[in-house]
């Protein structure tokens, strides 16, 4: 490491694009605080080349690994120092300039006026104060551990078991929740004391006390007056793309993930510049004979390449040791694209992760709107979100010492949730709860992409998300407005087929949502079909109605079914501590063999059994 890099200061990290950076740190006053900074920051799982640096002071000793890339631009200053991790969003002035701007301004309430997707570490040594704080969605990770005296804090969770005194304890709370729904809600994580700080959270320490505050509430505010919501939306989403994508560097060169449906296919109508966009999926399957189509009428490359099984472990097992138990295996295998656009001449990867869930309604349905109290809401969600184990297999699956520790705790967790969710409508506040769940678990997967490569999403923009949240769930039902919106600002790319309905968007609405229903059924129809005949004759035949079936993966990839066979049925298996082997074996051979298809149930399962490998390893736990 060089001179500069070992001199006891704070280190900038800025740029116009998303600076590719993991840490972790100490807050406060820990005895042997350099040994267990090393410690901590040899745990750092690194995707890519790097070099490490190293920060100390009396108030807070880091670790931070960043690429090597010319791009990149370090920045010392005098009394107060940033790291950023994410995209702070600026239209004129330069991203250092506002931050300290705003900070002489606003003191430590300037985080209230960033835009953005980040997480930042403030230290400011001239009133021995650090701050520690996120965006207003929280969709970057990071974990960390609260002690009386000081706070442990990394982008991943393993750096923080590297305290010797912590109690790897399961929380069951959290457990309970990961085997009903894939994941634990909010701040939870499957260990007792170790949290992801909650969206827009700052974490003051000053006079050795800590201070957690929420400043920010995320609330819809809903504008009826359609019209006036269309201008808004198209004035905020094209200005959203502009400043991630279009205003940037002239050298940097732009990729986007293109799909055959209408977020990404969006994204490409609003860019102006040169781009690359990718497409994969199986062979030929109708995903990528529409985006062929799509990228002809936009006059831009497209490149197409298939999942592979291989790829496939690969990513989800490091997804699992990036997230911590935080989302399910089969989660991270759109990662695996990685491998193939790392190899291009792209440096930001742009996507339309969540635009569908949030602009298209894709969570909405009919009997949301006829629901008349919370109770009835509570049943609502629970069978909606209820992925994995019914309650009554929850009770076949644990162990009886175990299985109180769980007995209830889902529903009883889900119920909190929503009762302390401020909205006008119940319709509000289950879309409320989607957006901190599936949204945010979405938009943490492109966080995990841009541990690899640089990402940019227009969602990242405040502006844009305020007016998402005016926008009513009447009118994003059945993708209603999301439609309309499409045709009025994208028509050329408008007649280009929907992956969903298989027919050009314009069409009536009332035709798109019959071709929609359409297609649902007969997506469910040839699956049913090739389960069918692969059971009766044994031949795999792959479904290329859609994106490739994972689930069908499991049984006819000869590499993810052994893996999972391996670690499940494993004779070491962690898991068997709490969960009864012979219910293990009896879903993966009904499964297997076309009796049922457990497929959530299987991965909640592996992704429970490699959170105990990576993250517990055996400890003795404690029954609560």
């Amino acid at each position: 490491m060089g001179e500069k890099d070992n001199k006891k200061v704070f280190i900038i990290l800025l740029d116009s694009v998303y600076q590719m950076v993991e840490y972790a740190g100490i807050i406060g006053k820990k005895d042997g605080a350099p040994a267990l900074l090393a410690e901590m920051g040899s745990r750092i799982y690194n995707l890519m080349a790097v070099k490490a640096i190293s920060v100390t002071s009396d108030l807070l000793s880091m670790v931070i690994y960043v690429s090597k890339t010319s791009k990149k631009r370090f920045f010392e200053s005098g009394n107060v120092d940033f790291l950023i991790d994410g995209h702070i969003l600026s239209d004129d002035r330069d991203v250092r300039d506002v931050l300290f701007g705003l900070y002489e301004k606003h003191g430590t309430s300037f985080i209230e006026h960033l835009n953005g997707v980040f997480n930042i570490v403030v230290h400011d040594k001239g009133r021995n104060r650090v701050i520690l704080a996120n965006d207003r969605y929280g969709l970057r990770s990071l974990f960390y551990y609260r002690n009386q005296d000081y706070i442990l804090f990394s982008t991943q969770m393993l750096p923080l078991l590297a305290e010797e005194s912590f109690n790897r304890e399961l929380n069951w709370e959290a457990v309970a929740e990961f085997f009903a729904f894939g994941a634990p809600f909010g701040d939870k994580t499957l260990l007792k004391n170790i949290f992801m700080l909650p969206p827009a959270t700052t974490v003051i320490y000053q006079d050795s006390q800590f201070m957690f505050n929420n400043y920010w509430r995320f609330r819809y505010q809903r504008v009826w007056d359609k019209e006036a919501l269309f201008r808004e939306l198209n004035d905020r989403f094209i200005g959203a793309v502009d400043r991630l994508i279009n205003d940037g560097q002239d050298d940097i060169n732009i990729g986007l993930l293109l799909s055959g449906g209408l977020d990404s296919r969006a994204v490409l109508g609003a860019i102006t510049r040169p781009v690359k966009t990718f497409t994969f999926g199986s062979n030929n399957c109708l995903e990528m004979r529409i985006a062929r189509r799509v990228a002809r009428k936009a006059h831009v490359e497209n490149e197409q390449f298939i999942l592979e099984p291989k790829s496939f472990l690969r990513w989800g097992n490091i997804g699992m040791r990036l997230m911590g138990g935080k989302l399910l295996f089969y989660h991270f295998s759109n990662l695996q694209i990685i491998d193939r656009i790392q190899n291009g001449d792209v440096d930001v990867l742009a996507h339309g992760f969540g635009l569908g869930e949030l602009l298209g309604g894709q969570k909405l349905d009919r009997k949301l709107f006829n629901i008349e109290g919370m109770d009835e809401l509570v049943d609502y969600a629970y069978n909606q979100k209820n992925l994995g184990f019914s309650e009554g297999m929850l009770r076949r699956l644990f162990l009886p010492e175990y299985y109180e520790n769980v007995r209830g705790k889902a529903c009883r967790s889900l119920e909190r949730e929503l009762r302390g969710i401020d909205e006008d409508s119940l319709p509000d506040v289950y879309e409320h709860l989607i957006f901190q769940t599936e949204v945010r678990d979405v938009m943490m997967i492109a966080a995990c992409m841009g541990k690899a490569i640089e990402e940019a999403s227009p969602l990242y923009d405040n502006s844009l998300m305020d007016t998402v949240l005016k926008i009513p769930p009447e009118y994003r039902y059945r993708h209603k407005f999301y439609l309309d919106f499409f045709r009025r600002t994208f028509p050329a790319l408008s007649h280009v087929p929907y992956l969903k309905t298989g027919v050009s968007l314009w069409y009536p609405i009332c035709i798109q949502l019959l071709c929609s229903r359409w297609m649902e059924y007969y997506r469910d129809v040839m699956r049913r079909a090739l389960n069918l005949f692969k059971k009766i004759t044994g031949v795999s035949i792959e479904n290329k109605s859609g994106n490739p079936d994972v689930a069908e993966w499991i049984r006819s990839k000869s590499e993810i079914r052994t893996y999972i066979e391996q670690i499940l049925l494993d004779e070491n298996a962690l898991c068997k501590k709490f969960l009864n082997e012979s219910y293990i074996r009896e879903i993966i051979e009904r499964h297997m063999s076309y009796d049922r298809d457990y497929n959530p149930q299987i991965f909640i399962l592996l992704s429970f059994e490699l959170f105990l490998r990576n993250f517990v390893n055996g400890i003795r736990q404690t029954i609560n």
